[in-house]
């Protein structure tokens, strides 16, 4: 397997972490991603999510894995195992806060190169609460 620095800002795809629901600042590996497009490998998607939590609007990376079985990938810092069913996507991931972990389920609607969906916390200080989000494909 070769593995180049492009290669590892793809896995990273986001440098620093995003608190889901307290808007904490991060600091975006976009120019790095745009770069390393061209090495993407063909069985991997990139979509770029972006939400409004509470401290302002945020952007972070999803990568799925296509040459898994199940599915793998990562949605900011976090390692996620996607189900795709359809147009659906679903996954949970564990986000660790200074508040402590939190469980996040993901669920959403994929239309073409376009997503749209919600971030539920169902365990840590802010269960209950939802963030609803919207992704763009940035790889074909």
């Amino acid at each position: 397997m070769n593995i180049s620095m492009k290669s590892i800002l793809l896995g990273s795809a986001v440098i620093g972490m995003t608190v889901i629901g307290i808007g904490l600042p991060v600091a975006h590996a976009g120019d790095a991603l745009s770069e390393a497009q061209s090495s993407v490998p063909q069985n991997q998607d990139i979509w770029r999510v972006s939400y409004n939590a509470p401290g302002g609007p945020m952007e972070q990376d999803l990568i799925i894995n296509h040459n898994t079985s199940p599915l793998s990938g990562t949605f900011g810092q976090s390692v996620i195992k996607p189900i795709i069913d359809g147009d659906t996507l679903s996954f949970t991931m564990i986000r660790k806060t200074p508040m402590g972990a939190m469980n996040v389920e993901v669920s959403a609607q994929i239309d073409g190169e376009s997503m749209r969906g919600t971030m539920r916390m169902v365990s840590g200080s802010m269960a209950g609460n939802a963030i609803a989000f919207s992704g763009t494909k940035v790889t074909k």
